[in-house]
């Protein structure tokens, strides 16, 4: 048998040493791939998250934006306290049903806020206790402890699907809070205040500061949710229209 035949009979196949080294080339020129596109998912899907949670900032803001105060008061506290249609379109318009809306007494969130007058008034923050301004010219600075304050009542009745409203005694400052908003596959529960922001003691013309903070549900317990916002959005609006 010559040389060139015994070549064409030579089957050895590969050793087990050299099917090992094959496969860590392998897993070390994977790893990083893997990981990398781990990532690029990761991204994707918080990229998502965040603009799912903007766009239902968004159209809340818009709800309020071309309307004063005084007629976001009046269409929360219309028939007696029932919500009348006129907000956002968000979920298809089911927050605009009077039947999916519900209000809250002012004595849940009086324990935080007290309303002596206008430009006179207390601000505690329910997690320290600490007394945070006495005035409501401070109240925008002051937007993130005021946000937080519905947020944990809101924790009480995050259960149910629904818009919740409280209205101050005098009616110069309001809470809106909707839960259980479905956008785009996601879940979402939304806070908005409305904060006066006079500029002088005798000014019937003030403005309005009004916040939005979007808050993504993952699944979590009641206590879990509304806890720090996907988004927040401000925006202003006037008292009343001027004659």
């Amino acid at each position: 048998m010559d040389i060139t035949e015994r070549k064409k009979r030579n089957n050895k196949g590969l050793t087990l040493l050299e099917v090992l080294i094959a496969v860590c080339l392998f897993a070390i020129v994977l790893a990083p791939i893997s990981a990398s596109l781990l990532t690029a998912l990761k991204i994707n899907i918080r990229s998502r998250q965040l603009l799912t949670a903007t766009d239902v900032a968004q159209t809340l803001m818009e709800s309020f934006s071309e309307k004063t105060y005084e007629e976001c008061k009046n269409t929360v506290t219309a028939l007696g306290g029932t919500l009348a249609t006129g907000f956002a379109s968000i979920d298809e318009g089911y927050y605009n049903q009077n039947a999916n809306s519900s209000g809250i007494p002012w004595s849940s969130v009086s324990s935080y806020i007290t309303l002596n007058s206008v430009g006179q008034t207390t601000i505690t923050d329910p997690d320290t206790g600490a007394v945070l301004s006495k005035s409501n010219k401070l109240w925008i600075n002051d937007s993130e402890v005021i946000n937080k304050i519905y947020a944990r009542v809101l924790k009480t009745v995050c259960a149910d699907k629904k818009l919740y409203y409280t209205v101050s005694p005098g009616g110069e400052f309001m809470y809106i809070g909707y839960t259980g908003i479905n956008a785009k596959g996601m879940t979402f529960d939304a806070v908005v205040s409305f904060l006066p922001v006079p500029n002088a003691s005798d000014d019937h013309w003030y403005t309005y500061e009004v916040f939005v903070d979007v808050y993504q549900y993952k699944g979590e317990t009641a206590a879990d949710r509304l806890t720090k916002p996907t988004v927040s959005l401000k925006s202003g609006i006037l008292w009343k229209a001027r004659l």
